[in-house]
């Protein structure tokens, strides 16, 4: 039963007293948006409350099940606040960490206790919208077949619009000044000049990381131009299948939401400068969870989508049916209903009902319509065939590709597969699908060697697998967390304050994404108790593989951008039923939303008033490029990205430094240095060596740091 007020006076105090609650958000979120961004978020939720119906209060949402779901909201809604002014209330308030715990602690729960019946109500909409179980709605419903064209251009142009606006490959900046994507583009455009990976340069991210930006390099040798291009398909594709699995959960419209939600993935702190690796695995993480949901949403088919009520089942005659049974009607009163017609007269002259043959097939077609499949090949299915429960063997071969991909990417994010495949274990088990889950392994495994074959073979036939596995993996796994980098979290007393602290960073700095992921879960947990369970065990697993090593970096959470895009569904129940007035503020407000999220929510978006004059990569190369042949090397620093943006090609394996403990490294360039190797050295310190003088020096615009330039005495 649902409370609503009586009366307009009583709606209308609902509602301001809704809205007022709503406030007590503030500082609890405002840090995790901004001022600005918060401010027309609050302004949008504000208006889907004071437009059309407000939210109502349900009898049942005193159940345990409610409860628990506010409970955990306002957990994280805690920690969140932690995060973000526990610090801030030690260095101005108590000056104890012990009292600044308790301060920030109490001021938490007044300002939980104040949003407590917005958020309550807000939690209550969302999870008890009608989904498209519900047939009264029907009409308002859109309902997208696969491959759609609305899918396919929403996709094209969120990907246009972030990439372009948001990414530091795009034309709009003069360059990416991170050091990752720098490293990426020197390595994959030695490739063409014969010099491989690990075994000539030493690199550790995967070799298919390189043999894409070798692509790339082809397409624009001294600049990221041709990264931005390739760039585009794979957040195409992110957008493209986390639209399609959301479309089989909700047959409502999600077009505002998620242009929100989508725009907001690629203005968050983990997205970074952008070209990590992290991205270009998204979109096959994304069509995994999408065979997923398509496994548990109940229709594995392509070319079928979910109806529900009087439409599930197709009751009249399809197009190629009706034309047929208009065929039959015609030869009854035409006047040849035989196959082998022959000259009649008189009253026999034309049979006008259906012989025996054709009333069989009439009958049979009335059968086909009124059973339940209307299909040209459908067949009886029942109990626990009736869905299929594990992935076909073409999602399975495409599954198999995907893990291929990420082992030869970035293997630790393989713990999603490994949970995904966990889970699928057991599901099919318990539905009596073993068989079928044992037939998908093999496509799978068809898929994992379309990938895994010719990144073995390139390597044995040039005599680098050794180096291949002894580089990426053995120093991955045991030198890459000895990083001394300045970004490493400090040390803490055991694994568990190491893991803590790593949650509570990246809490601090990506408070939304973990709140909407939340937020999804719970959603899921309302509808679909397996699918819910594959979202939250896959979750769990990647996150917990990127929380567990002793290090910190802001762009390791993005992986996590994946789960994301299920947020719109609950949020799309914020406007259901959705009258004119609604829709049409809706639309309004989610325009305004968008250009703000646009021309504010990036953190890369002030560089676009950088020139080039201004970065110390042109600057360095204008000098650099003078000399006929120069040779360069970074010199206890990262690529810094003057090797791209002048072309040149390392001379040495340890061509810049790494984030591993590699004593090499410095080894190998205190020997080059010393007896002047190279013709250029960039570095971040000055050092005394004989044979090199200071040609330039410059500070970084972007990192604040300052860069030396030398150059060899002759």
């Amino acid at each position: 039963m649902t409370i609503r007020p009586h009366g307009l006076k009583s709606g209308h105090w609902k509602r301001l007293a809704l809205l007022a609650s709503s406030c007590f958000l503030l500082p609890l979120l405002m840090p995790s948006f901004g001022l600005l961004r918060y401010g027309v978020l609050h302004f949008l939720f504000a208006g889907i409350l004071l437009c059309g119906e407000a939210f109502p209060l349900h009898s049942s949402f005193g159940s345990r099940r409610s409860r628990g779901e506010t409970f955990l909201v306002s957990l994280l809604l805690m920690l969140i606040f932690f995060v973000h002014w526990n610090e801030w209330f030690a260095l101005h308030v108590s000056g104890s960490s012990w009292l600044s715990y308790l301060l920030t602690g109490i001021v938490a729960l007044v300002f939980l206790a104040g949003a407590s019946p917005f958020l309550s109500s807000l939690l209550h909409r969302m999870m008890d919208a009608p989904d498209q179980s519900d047939a009264s709605h029907s009409s308002a419903m859109h309902i997208n077949l696969p491959l759609s064209r609305r899918d396919i251009v929403v996709s094209i142009l969120m990907a246009l619009l972030v990439m372009t606006f948001c990414c530091c490959f795009s034309p709009l900046y003069s360059t990416n000044t991170w050091c990752s994507p720098a490293c990426y583009h020197t390595v994959g455009k030695s490739l063409w000049s014969g010099l491989l990976p690990y075994r000539d340069l030493y690199e550790h991210k995967g070799p298919l990381v390189y043999a894409l930006y070798s692509l790339a390099t082809l397409i624009s040798y001294k600049s990221f131009l041709g990264m931005y291009l390739l760039s585009l398909p794979f957040a195409f594709f992110f957008f493209y299948f986390s639209r399609k699995a959301l479309h089989v959960l909700v047959n409502r419209s999600i077009d505002p939401w998620f242009a929100i939600v989508g725009i907001g993935i690629y203005c968050a702190t983990c997205y970074f400068c952008g070209g990590s690796v992290e991205e270009l695995l998204l979109p096959f993480l994304a069509y995994a969870l999408y065979v997923g949901v398509k496994c548990l949403g109940g229709r594995n088919a392509d070319n079928v989508v979910f109806q529900a009520g009087a439409d599930a089942t197709r009751r009249v005659p399809t197009n190629r049916q009706s034309f047929f049974l208009g065929l039959g009607v015609a030869e009854c009163l035409g006047g040849r209903n035989a196959d082998k017609a022959v000259s009649q007269s008189g009253a026999d002259a034309t049979r006008r009902v259906p012989t025996n043959r054709q009333s069989f097939f009439l009958g049979l077609g009335a059968a086909e319509c009124l059973c339940g499949r209307n299909a040209d090949k459908a067949v009886s299915q029942s109990g626990a065939d009736a869905t299929r429960r594990v992935p076909t063997s073409r999602q399975s071969f495409f599954l198999g590709l995907g893990v291929a991909v990420v082992l030869w990417t970035k293997f630790n994010i393989l713990a999603f597969y490994f949970a995904y495949g966990l889970f699928f274990i057991f599901y099919s088990i318990r539905h009596h699908q073993v068989r079928d889950f044992l037939r998908a392994l093999l496509p799978a495994f068809f898929g994992f060697l379309s990938v895994t074959l010719p990144v073995v073979i390139f390597y044995v036939f040039n005599g680098a697998l050794g180096d291949l596995f002894q580089v990426y993996f053995h120093d991955n796994l045991f030198l890459y967390m000895d990083t001394g980098d300045m970004m490493a979290v400090e040390q803490v007393n055991g694994p568990i304050g190491q893991l803590a602290t790593i949650v509570g960073l990246n809490v601090r700095d990506n408070a939304l994404f973990f709140l909407v992921i939340l937020l999804a879960a719970l959603w899921l947990g309302r509808k679909n108790a397996a699918l819910s369970w594959l979202y939250v065990l896959t979750f769990a697993f990647t996150a917990l593989f990127i929380f567990i090593k002793p290090d910190y970096y802001k762009y390791y959470c993005f992986i996590l951008a994946v789960f994301v895009p299920y947020c719109v569904l609950p949020l799309s129940a914020l406007a259901w039923p959705a009258g004119k007035g609604k829709m049409l503020f809706l639309k309004g407000a989610v325009v305004v939303l968008t250009v703000v999220l646009v021309l504010t929510g990036s953190d890369n978006l002030w560089k676009m008033k950088l020139q080039k004059d201004d970065y110390i990569q042109f600057r360095f190369a204008r000098t650099i490029m003078k000399e006929p042949s120069p040779t360069l090397l970074n010199y206890y620093c990262q690529d810094q990205g003057v090797f791209a943006v002048t072309g040149i090609v390392p001379t040495n394996r340890f061509y810049c430094d790494f984030n591993n403990s590699l004593s090499d490294v410095h080894q190998e360039q205190d020997s080059i240095v010393s007896c002047r190797g190279v013709q250029f050295v960039v570095s971040m310190i000055k050092f005394n060596f004989d044979g090199y003088d200071v040609v330039d020096q410059a500070v970084c615009p972007v990192k604040g740091v300052t860069f030396y330039l030398y150059k060899r005495k002759e």
